[in-house]
């Protein structure tokens, strides 16, 4: 498998900027509020699935939004009480 030119690498240190809401609108985390960049090796199942994977196939300076449904997230437990149960959340 050959990489496009600048994408990320798997195993590579990353960090952008985030903003994380709710299926209702609501914000549950912004990387701005807090003026730094989230950061994060992607592969290493250090964060949720569905940045994992999701973040895998951006490219270097790509903004994108990621819709992550339970089963790639905090699944039917959540994570209380920022992210309730069987919640989708979008980042």
């Amino acid at each position: 498998l050959q990489k496009r030119p600048n994408t990320v690498i798997i195993g590579n240190g990353n960090s952008f900027f985030l903003k994380g809401t709710l299926t209702n609108g609501e914000k549950f985390d912004s990387s701005r509020d807090r003026e730094r960049p989230f950061q994060f090796k992607i592969g290493h199942g250090k964060v949720i699935r569905g940045w994992d994977e999701g973040v895998a196939q951006m490219s270097i300076g790509q903004i994108a939004r990621l819709t992550c449904s339970p089963d790639y997230a905090y699944g039917h437990e959540g994570y209380p009480p920022i992210i309730p149960a069987n919640c989708h959340r979008t980042i």
